[in-house]
């Protein structure tokens, strides 16, 4: 896997091939497209970076600075399921680093994706039992810190 600063050709190859929990996701936090939302999460973010795997990028993740904390976040294709030992190795490692350079880690994750809550969960994630109302549609999702 090859870590890299993302370019427009990597943004529009992930908007075309995300998986479907992440684009319900962008849908209810923001309601904009997986395009528009990719591009201004990079604008938005201190750093971001996209992870090749097999020549293509595999997700891309980044973190919006706020004080000493970082808001962060993460957006993966299908191909996820086919290197999955390998996919929770690296985003340890990319954790890892980014608690070095942050306070306190956290955001919000849509209610209904179960499988990236307990992915959260998995990596050492606080999750909040509690749901909070966001997006144009006021769907509920829930908080979470890595400290």
């Amino acid at each position: 896997m090859i870590i890299k600063t993302p370019e427009q050709a990597d943004l529009q190859y992930l908007a075309q091939n995300l998986r479907k929990s992440d684009i319900d996701e962008i849908a209810a936090s923001s309601g904009l497209s997986a395009f528009d939302c990719l591009c201004e999460s990079v604008k938005n973010s201190a750093e971001t970076k996209v992870v090749i795997w097999n020549g293509k990028p595999l997700f891309i993740y980044g973190v919006a600075r706020l004080g000493n904390d970082g808001c962060v976040w993460l957006i993966g294709t299908d191909a996820i399921i086919d290197c999955p030992f390998a996919f929770v190795k690296i985003c340890r490692s990319i954790l890892a680093q980014l608690k070095q350079r942050y306070g306190r880690l956290y955001n919000f994750a849509y209610a209904k994706n179960k499988k990236a809550l307990k992915w959260l969960n998995a990596l050492g994630a606080t999750i909040d039992s509690r749901t909070v109302k966001r997006g144009p549609k006021n769907d509920e999702f829930k908080f979470f810190v890595f400290k």
